[in-house]
C-alpha cells in the first residue's frame, strides 16, 4: 500500500504540476467570460488562489503525516489511522484546494523540478525507487520539507 501511495503522489503531482496547476496560473483573463457563465469568475478564481496560497503555508504538516503513514503502512503493525488516511487521499478535505495527494504530489514535483529538472521528475514518475531519494536530495538542495532518512530506508526495503 506504502508504494502505490507514492507512486501515486508522482504521478497526481506531475499532472497538477504541469497540466493544471493548483494556483491556476494557465488562467487568464481571456478566460473569464466563460467561466463567469457558469458561475466561476475572477472573485471564486482569486479566493481560490488564497486557499492555494495558505495550504501551501501547511505543507511541513502535511509531508509529517504523509511520512507517518507511510511508516505504517509499511509495517507489519499497520493501524486502523493509517488505513484510513491512505482511504482519504484521493478525497477533497482538511481544508485544501484539492485532494492531500495531488496538493502533496504537486509541491513534491515542484520541488523536484526546482532543483534537479524535468529529467528527473520523469525518472521519478516512471520508476517508484527513484521517487522518494529525487525527493529527499530536492528537499536538500531547496530547504522544502524532508523525509527522516530512517524512513526512506525503510521504504526502500520494499521496492
Amino acid at each position: 500500500m506504502a508504494l502505490g501511495i507514492i507512486d501515486d503522489l508522482l504521478l497526481e503531482g506531475g499532472a497538477n504540476f504541469y497540466l493544471t496547476p493548483s494556483n491556476l496560473s494557465w488562467l487568464t483573463d481571456e478566460h473569464l467570460p466563460a467561466l463567469a457563465e457558469i458561475g466561476f469568475g475572477r472573485d471564486a478564481i482569486e479566493g481560490f488562489r488564497a486557499l492555494v496560497a495558505t495550504a501551501r503555508q501547511e505543507i511541513p504538516y502535511y509531508m509529517n503525516e504523509l511520512e507517518r503513514h507511510l511508516l505504517s503502512l509499511s509495517s507489519a503493525a499497520v493501524t486502523e489511522e493509517s488505513i484510513a488516511y491512505a482511504r482519504g487521499l484521493k478525497s477533497l478535505g482538511q481544508g485544501l484546494p484539492r485532494p492531500v495527494e495531488h496538493f502533496v504530489g504537486e509541491a513534491m514535483v515542484s520541488t523536484i523540478h526546482a532543483a534537479l529538472g524535468d529529467a528527473v521528475v520523469q525518472q521519478a514518475i516512471k520508476r517508484v525507487d527513484r521517487s522518494l531519494p529525487a525527493y529527499q536530495e530536492a528537499a536538500a538542495k531547496t530547504g522544502a520539507p524532508s523525509f527522516d532518512d530512517s524512513t526512506l530506508d525503510r521504504l526502500s526495503s520494499l521496492y
